[in-house]
């Protein structure tokens, strides 16, 4: 059985102008509609989302949402299942993500605790709650492509100074519930970064870590070819005394020379990985210099925890 839900999409203009910008148009309601065909597909990939737009007077917009749900075919026909169930669901996760947004810009939750029922409680840094399904919740966390529609969209309607704000209502019988209310003042916490969606960096400080020359010439930007952890990496050295010996020819290297140092190791984490990646390193001091051959000989007595000599 077919379902359709009417909503008016709806942007409060200055003025009584009736001139909209056609990036506004464009790019702020279509991508605004374009979140809905995710959430779509988030709850139920099997179903057909069909949504239809008129215009019924300056800055509004009627829309008409259409969902086919396929059931088992029979003799070459395709059933229709009652949609009506993925519709609210939809626009519910639709009014919770951009309500979410809101309420954490481009910061992350303080706490998340989930509750009974499916649904969980957030926390901003000002202390104040918002509860929402936990499929919203994983939605706003995992979905770039969601986050990435939401910023550009709103950017797009922030561009058109004649917008004051952007209203979503659902239309039941002569009333409408509001889905969506962003004021102008609140269009650029919107249009934000989801830092859930940003690598993660750290920085790790190493003491007293092997490193093996690969090369004494060093690259553009200052960095020696080394080995660390039997990888092939480059390294700058932040040692002002070793930098100045490494200067006037007090110190010489010949390749595969080992380098006991303090090594600053960057690294980044991926969302939705749980593993992290090295992408520079800084070596801030360096205990000694030994040749490979002679460390391994040695390294049976060798000791990384000796008194440190220049």
């Amino acid at each position: 059985m077919k379902e359709e839900e009417k909503l008016i999409f709806k942007f409060e203009l200055a003025d009584d102008n009736n001139d909209i910008d056609l990036r506004t148009l464009t790019e702020g309601f279509g991508k605004y509609c374009y979140l809905m065909y995710l959430i779509n597909n988030m709850l139920n990939d099997s179903a057909e989302l069909d949504i239809k737009v008129e215009a019924v007077r300056p800055g509004s917009f009627e829309v008409a949402i259409k969902l086919w749900e396929y059931g088992p075919v029979l003799l070459g026909t395709a059933l229709a299942i009652d949609s009506h169930a993925v519709i609210d669901a939809m626009l519910t996760i639709y009014n919770q993500f951009l309500e979410l947004k809101k309420h954490l810009g481009n910061e992350k939750a303080v706490s998340i605790q989930e509750t009974s029922g499916g649904q969980v409680i957030v926390t901003n840094g000002n202390h104040n709650n918002i509860t929402i399904n936990k499929n919203t919740l994983n939605f706003y966390i995992d979905n770039n492509e969601a986050s990435n529609v939401l910023s550009s969209g709103t950017y797009a309607v922030i561009a058109d100074k004649s917008v004051e704000s952007i209203k979503v209502q659902r239309k039941k019988g002569l009333e409408t519930e509001t889905l969506v209310d962003i004021p102008r003042s609140m269009m650029s916490v919107v249009a934000s970064d989801n830092p859930y969606l940003k690598p993660e960096e750290e920085t790790v400080i190493k003491d007293r870590v092997k490193i093996i020359i690969r090369s004494a010439n060093v690259d553009a930007d200052g960095a020696w070819k080394c080995i660390y952890n039997d990888q092939k990496v480059y390294v700058s050295i932040d040692d002002p005394v070793f930098n100045s010996k490494v200067k006037n020819n007090l110190e010489r290297f010949g390749n595969k020379d080992v380098l006991i140092v303090k090594l600053e190791v960057k690294r980044i984490r991926e969302p939705g990985t749980p593993y992290w990646k090295d992408v520079s390193y800084k070596i801030l001091h360096v205990y000694r210099k030994k040749n490979l051959r002679d460390y391994v000989e040695r390294q049976q007595t060798f000791s990384f925890n000796e008194p440190d000599t220049e």
